[in-house]
């Protein structure tokens, strides 16, 4: 991904890549890969594709919407759930940093990790249980891997996002109304200009969404939410 003239290349770990054309976000040489991540096959494929590439920044999306009781989870769900939120992007993510040490040429390269997990992770969210697991399971990968990240490639960053209800596709197909939900091009406007602003080894961010629907920002960490 590219904010300016520089040419950088970036994989997009996800489900489904989303395009965006704010003016000020530059899409320029990045290799957009497409996948369904709870397969296995799937994270051998994106290193493939990337094999080639130096790899400067990875954002780690994945995710799909799934709000039922526990007790209506087929086994089968539950896999794909944590396959898709977890298993998938940490195994390719686990690939692409093994294929960049393996090569001098790509062994000093810095990365930016951007990890785009959910306010769910430390927000109560009745009847999505499970999403909210696997979404606190993610900001605590990224809490706990960026040093280790920037210990292996020095000069390697990592920068945690827990946004709260954005417009987007995820809710495409529910009965949700979303007219007054934070706009996609908004929030992502805003995760690029922290980011590419970042100094310090790992941040958090906590984007919020204020009456009219338009995003705050505010710094982690902050504790999570427990039952009453």
């Amino acid at each position: 991904m590219n904010a300016g003239a520089t040419k950088v290349d970036s994989v997009d770990v996800s489900e489904k890549v989303v395009t965006l054309t704010e003016k000020n976000m530059i899409l320029n040489n990045a290799e957009f890969c497409l996948a369904d991540l709870s397969k296995s096959w799937s994270s051998v494929e994106i290193a493939m594709q990337c094999e080639n590439r130096n790899i400067t920044h990875v954002f780690w999306v994945a995710g799909y919407r799934s709000k039922k009781r526990l007790v209506d989870y087929q086994a089968d769900d539950l896999k794909h759930m944590i396959d898709t939120h977890l298993t998938g992007p940490i195994d390719t993510l686990r690939m692409l940093l093994r294929a960049a040490l393996s090569d001098p040429a790509k062994a000093t390269t810095p990365i930016h990790l951007v990890v785009i997990s959910s306010l769910s992770a430390v927000r109560l969210n009745p009847g999505s249980t499970l999403y909210s697991v696997v979404k606190a399971a993610q900001s605590a990968f990224a809490v706990n891997y960026a040093a280790e990240l920037a210990e292996m490639l020095p000069g390697s960053k990592t920068t945690l996002v827990e946004p709260g209800r954005i417009a987007s596709g995820f809710f495409r197909g529910s009965d949700r109304d979303t007219s007054n939900y934070m706009s996609a091009a908004a929030v992502a406007e805003m995760i690029w200009r922290e980011m590419d602003g970042q100094t310090k080894l790992f941040d958090e961010l906590l984007i919020l969404k204020n009456k009219d629907g338009t995003p705050r920002l505010e710094r982690g960490p902050v504790l999570p939410e427990r039952p009453a």
